[in-house]
């Protein structure tokens, strides 16, 4: 389907609408382009950062080194908060609400679910 078939579906869409439910409707649609257009432009190693959420080897290992319940306890809650921010950092990005990916085009930094501790 070419853009003028889609722009075409859009417009005929608004014609039937109230100035502020059509300004509305505009808004919701350039959001959405917006955000297709954000995911669009994902590198692979962007994609897979936003994505994979699998620990590491290397990070069940530490797991399975803990000393305690406590130790594990903690190190498992880091990996979840450090999840949690990953995604909202990611959700800002593709929402329009940051400028910048969480990491650029040719970066990853997941060492911390490397197994190596965040900042």
């Amino acid at each position: 389907m070419g853009f003028e078939k889609i722009l075409k579906v859009d417009i005929d869409a608004l014609d039937g609408l109230e100035k502020e439910a059509r300004v509305e409707a505009i808004d919701d649609a350039i959001h959405r382009l917006n955000f297709e257009r954000r995911v669009t432009l994902l590198t692979d190693k962007q994609r897979q950062h936003m994505m994979d959420e699998s620990p590491s080897e290397a990070v069940r290992q530490r797991i399975a080194d803990c000393k305690s319940d406590k130790e594990r306890d903690e190190y498992i809650n880091g990996i979840a908060r450090a999840t949690y921010f990953r995604r909202i950092a990611w959700a800002a990005y593709l929402n329009g609400e940051t400028p910048d990916a969480p990491i650029s085009a040719d970066e990853t930094d997941n060492r911390f679910l490397q197994g190596g501790r965040s900042a």
